[in-house]
């Protein structure tokens, strides 16, 4: 069966310069890019209908509140403290390849009346809620149609990996707003506003340098390709130019992790997992996909995502944690929504398969929705725990006492308790391991021996390590569990 594309009213308007909009130029929208800027904020209004804006309020507002309720006044992880710290302490000269994280930070924590934890996680699910609406908007724009736009507002805020790192504080989903709000801005003809927010998005994260060939492809024009290059250039070096040297060659440096990579069976399998929180949805994912490329006023777009796809996936997966492929997904989205539009159109014809495509949209969203809440409402009930067990360890444990935990934990503890990140009063088990270098291995077994000749209070927050319970146990310590974790005393 042949698949046609999306039918299109054609509607031609004065006001539209065509030339400047070679992909709006068959799209059932008004007003969608003028000639001259003064008009700009005119034509957006006038590009969205009524029923539209109205779909985007709600969708956003849906959005937000969801993932507000699920958001705690805690951190997910190692990093996202230290990211935490420096925003607390105005510091732009650590860690610099995510400047653009902190200085969108430091706006958020002094506006929101809140503890800085809570504000950073608030502020990534209004942007997060911001990322559906774009989404939306990019569907809208591209196809001229209410159903797609909707359907790919609804795939994006049920997919578990955006809705995980749009409710706990990452830099990943604030990197996805700007990286979606440049390309709107792209559709919408509008190259310099591209360049400015492409180079906000390069300062939280510098993965977005990879989607470069994709915005080129998007519109291919050495006029508009000029004025966002000029724009992402000048913005971005001038605000990394005090810290270029940190930014290239620090402890966390871009340089410094182009060495590491998961190899091609290992970003697969990543890849492959990711993919699969899509559920039900790839359905309509296949569907809009083939879509695209038997379409020729939809075929730039396949083109394009395949480019994106291949410099993410070449390039960087780097790390087994990291949402690298997340301006992907998002777009895949929108080729979900023209999956579903496809669907409903071939069953105009028969009520049995619109009822059908019906049926499996409203299942899809019941599946993928469920397996998203199920798994933050279980992340978000961990970091409660983990946090509230801290505070009462710290309350109740002796003077000088010393954690032994992961890295992420044991950073986690830390800035929960003293606010600062380390400080001596914890050892990671990797640095036991030898995982940091035979040096680091000696001197923390070294640490963990004078503590013990101190006959101090050792907390544990994993089953011990039998090297670690070895020598506890040579040193007449007792082991017993203390809510979710251990705590060794010395027993005489």
């Amino acid at each position: 069966m042949r698949l046609l594309p999306i039918p299109i009213t054609l509607r031609k308007e004065r006001h539209v310069n065509y030339e400047r909009a070679p992909y709006m130029r068959n799209l059932d929208i008004r007003l969608l890019v003028s000639g001259h800027t003064k008009h700009f904020l005119r034509d957006l209004h006038c590009s969205l209908p009524h029923n539209m804006v109205l779909g985007v309020f709600v969708v956003f507002s849906v959005s937000f509140v969801g993932m507000v309720l699920m958001a705690p006044n805690g951190l997910i992880n190692g990093d996202a403290a230290l990211y935490a710290q420096q925003i607390e302490e105005l510091n732009l000269q650590s860690r610099t390849t995510h400047i653009g994280y902190y200085l969108l930070g430091i706006v958020f924590t002094r506006i929101l009346p809140l503890p800085v934890d809570y504000a950073l996680n608030i502020m990534n699910c209004l942007l997060a809620a911001l990322c559906v609406c774009l989404v939306s908007s990019i569907s809208y724009t591209i196809t001229g149609k209410l159903i797609p736009a909707i359907v790919s507002s609804i795939a994006l805020l049920t997919y578990s990996v955006f809705a995980f790192n749009g409710t706990y504080a990452e830099v990943y989903v604030p990197q996805l707003f700007f990286f979606l709000l440049s390309v709107q801005m792209l559709l919408w003809n509008r190259p310099i506003f591209t360049g400015l927010f492409l180079s906000c998005a390069c300062l939280i994260t510098p993965s977005t340098l990879l989607a470069l060939p994709f915005i080129v492809l998007i519109r291919p024009r050495k006029r508009a390709v000029f004025l966002w290059a000029v724009t992402f250039t000048a913005v971005t070096t001038a605000v990394l130019m005090p810290v270029l040297h940190d930014f290239l060659f620090g402890p966390r440096g871009l340089l410094k992790t182009m060495g590491t990579s998961l190899g091609l069976v290992g970003a697969a399998m990543k890849e492959m997992r990711e993919l699969s929180f899509f559920c039900l949805f790839l359905v309509f994912i296949l569907v809009g996909g083939l879509n695209l490329f038997f379409s020729k006023k939809l075929r730039w777009l396949g083109v394009t995502l395949i480019v994106l796809w291949l410099t993410h996936f070449i390039f960087g997966e780097k790390f087994g944690d990291v949402p690298v492929q997340l301006p992907l997904y998002a777009m895949l989205c929108v080729v979900c929504g023209l999956g579903c539009r496809t669907l409903l159109g071939f069953s105009q014809g028969g009520r049995l398969l619109r009822a059908s495509t019906i049926f499996l949209f409203v299942l899809a969203v019941l599946v993928s929705g469920s397996v998203t809440y199920l798994r933050l409402s279980k992340v978000t009930e961990g970091i409660r725990e983990y946090r509230d067990t801290v505070f009462l360890m710290h309350k109740t444990a002796e003077p000088n006492y010393l954690l032994v935990s992961d890295w992420s934990r044991g950073i986690l503890f830390e800035h929960y308790i003293f606010r600062n990140s380390y400080t001596g009063r914890w050892i990671n088990t990797d640095w036991l391991t030898g995982q940091w270098g035979e040096e680091r291995k000696r001197l923390s077994w070294a640490q963990l021996q004078d503590w013990l000749a101190a006959k101090r209070q050792i907390w544990l927050l994993d089953t011990p390590m039998p090297e670690v319970a070895s020598s506890l146990q040579k040193k007449r310590y007792t082991i017993r569990p203390f809510r979710n974790i251990y705590v060794a005393s010395y027993a005489p």
